[in-house]
């Protein structure tokens, strides 16, 4: 008979569910209940998941079950309480964010609830597994922070109560699907082909964006631009700022609905941009690098665990501008080598496609089950 794994995501953003799909594809062997809440209305989500889990899905949590996976979004210690038969099933909480490195302003209102509740998610789950070391470790440290500033009777022993059930196992992304096509260049009649694919939210830094394509007109760069990612009702002026001053570069401007419209795009692209302010593992830089595109990302959050010096450039925080002149000149010395057909070549990340990462899957959930 097949082990029996529920699996629970209260705010399940596109990445969340693509991830949802791959593990539960990936290992069919167990006997998979999945059940998701809308990624909307964060702070509700955050603190009243438990509630509306029991609320709406009480016949899949009365069910008997040998592992429970929440993601972080779930109140995991309100749940074990208002289910006792999940308070007796091993639990992993699984990270694909963690509430204590959002820039000013993020939900700010909110912000010391959602830890606090994360916290109790942490204490009750017998394994915490982030998707980078960063998160780990700005989780872990955010918590020690957290404690200093509490008034009394704060947990002493926290840290290593912790880190000992905590594991990283990142989001695996899919093999690619496409050929990258021969775009080898005749010298000076080819521009270099740029992929900004993020959500269309200032945390992914569209300010430095703009900043360094301004820096490549300067330095009279030839280059084309597809900006994709998704978009929301409300989103930074600069968008509109960039649409209307790089009118004659871009190739693609919003959201492709189309899977293969939007692979097409990578496969097609020389380089793929972050300038990321906010960023646990970068799974669109991941994805991109595996069509071939070069990344040129910041050298902070994640991204210098993943990619070698070279595809970093100068993390200023504080000076966008000067950040993203670091930025134009790496692209600036990327289009002249492509120009004189000088080999480019992206990182292999083979290492993140399920093929590789499923089997650390496996062997962890079976661990968790008491299985090996």
């Amino acid at each position: 008979m097949k082990k029996r794994i529920l699996l629970l995501d209260g705010y399940a953003a596109a990445s969340h569910v693509a991830w949802i799909h791959g593990l539960t594809s990936f290992l069919s062997e167990y006997d998979w209940t999945v059940v998701t809440l809308p990624p909307r209305h964060f702070s509700w989500r955050i603190r009243g998941s438990a509630l509306s889990f029991v609320s709406h899905y009480s016949k899949e949590l009365e069910q008997s079950y040998d592992l429970v996976i929440c993601t972080s979004m779930v109140d995991l210690a309100a749940l074990k309480g208002l289910c006792p038969n999940l308070s007796k099933c091993p639990s992993i909480l699984y990270f694909h964010e963690n509430q204590f490195v959002y820039p000013s302003g993020e939900y700010a209102k909110s912000l010391l609830e959602a830890q606090m509740v994360t916290l109790y998610s942490a204490m009750a789950a017998e394994w915490l597994v982030f998707n980078s070391h960063f998160n780990q470790e700005s989780f872990i440290d955010g918590a020690e922070q957290l404690f200093k500033k509490l008034p009394d009777f704060v947990p002493q022993a926290w840290r290593s109560t912790i880190e000992p059930k905590s594991i990283v196992l990142p989001v695996p992304i899919k093999e690619p699907v496409l050929t990258r096509g021969n775009r080898k260049r005749t010298t000076g009649s080819s521009a270099i082909v740029l992929v900004w694919n993020h959500r269309w939210e200032y945390d992914k830094g569209p300010d430095r964006l703009l900043s360094a394509l301004r820096g490549l007109t300067q330095r009279k760069v030839d280059f084309r631009l597809h900006i994709v990612g998704h978009q929301f009702r409300k989103q930074p002026e600069v968008f509109s700022q960039i649409e209307e001053e790089f009118s004659d570069k871009l190739l693609s401007f919003g959201f492709l609905k189309s899977q293969k419209d939007y692979l097409t795009v990578l496969a097609s692209s020389d380089v793929v941009i972050s300038t990321a302010i906010h960023e646990f593992q970068g799974l669109s830089v991941l994805e991109a690098a595996s069509y071939g595109c070069v990344p040129l990302v910041p050298q902070r959050l994640s991204y210098p665990d993943i990619y070698d010096e070279h595809f970093l450039y100068a993390s200023i925080i504080d000076e966008p501008d000067k950040e993203a002149d670091f930025l134009a000149s790496k692209i600036e010395k990327l289009s002249e080598m492509l120009l004189t057909n000088t080999p480019v070549k992206a990182p292999s990340v083979e290492q993140y496609f399920w093929s590789q990462l499923g089997t650390q899957y496996r062997q962890f959930i079976k661990r968790a089950m008491g299985e090996t």
